[in-house]
C-alpha cells in the first residue's frame, strides 16, 4: 500500500476508533516535523504535505505541436515617453467616441513619425481598435512586428493583420 492510499483509508475509516500512525517512506523525515498530537489533524497536514510532495514532482505533458515562433525583431523606434502617456491616457477614455477620435489622431501621428506603440499596450490597443476599421491602416503600422505577430494568433485580431498581409501585397 503506497503512502496516498494508507492515507485515504484512514481518512475514509476515521481516526478514531483505530490508531493512526504515519506510513514508513521517503517522507517520514517530514512528517515527523509536523507537530501536531490531534490523529485527526495529523492526518489532514500529512495529506498536504503529500500532495505538495506529488506536485512538485509532477512531470507536465509534451505537446506534439510546433513551438511557436518568436516575434520577428522591431524595425521601428518606439515612441517617446510623452506619447506614451498620451496613449495611455486615451485608453482609459471612457466615452468611446473621443477615444476613437483621439485614438485615430495619435496613430496618425505615430504612423507620420514611424515610431511604434510600447509592448505593454498592444492588447489593449488591438481589442479597442478592432471593431474601427477605418484605425487599422494607421495601426497596421503602429503595432510593430510584435503587434502583428500577436494579431496573428488571435482571430479576434485576424482583421488587423490581414491589413498588413494587404499592404505588404501591394508593394
Amino acid at each position: 500500500m503506497n503512502d496516498w492510499e494508507h492515507l485515504t483509508k484512514h481518512a475514509i475509516l476515521g481516526t478514531g476508533g483505530q490508531a493512526f500512525s504515519l506510513p514508513q517512506s521517503p517522507l517520514s523525515f517530514l512528517w515527523a516535523q509536523l507537530e501536531t498530537k490531534e490523529p485527526a489533524e495529523k492526518l489532514l497536514h500529512s495529506a498536504a504535505l503529500l500532495t505538495e510532495y506529488r506536485r512538485v514532482g509532477w512531470q507536465l505533458p509534451t505537446s506534439e505541436k510546433q513551438s511557436i515562433a518568436s516575434s520577428p525583431p522591431e524595425t521601428l523606434p518606439l515612441c517617446t515617453p510623452k506619447a506614451v502617456e498620451y496613449l495611455r491616457t486615451i485608453l482609459r477614455e471612457e466615452d468611446r467616441e473621443i477615444q476613437k477620435a483621439l485614438l485615430g489622431e495619435w496613430l496618425r501621428l505615430a504612423q507620420a513619425a514611424k515610431q511604434r506603440a510600447p509592448f505593454e499596450v498592444l492588447p489593449v490597443l488591438l481589442d479597442k481598435c478592432k471593431p474601427n476599421k477605418q484605425l487599422h491602416k494607421y495601426l497596421s503600422e503602429t503595432i510593430g512586428q510584435r503587434g502583428h505577430w500577436l494579431a496573428k494568433r488571435n482571430p479576434d485580431w485576424q482583421s488587423i493583420a490581414d491589413v498588413q498581409t494587404f499592404r505588404t501585397s501591394e508593394v
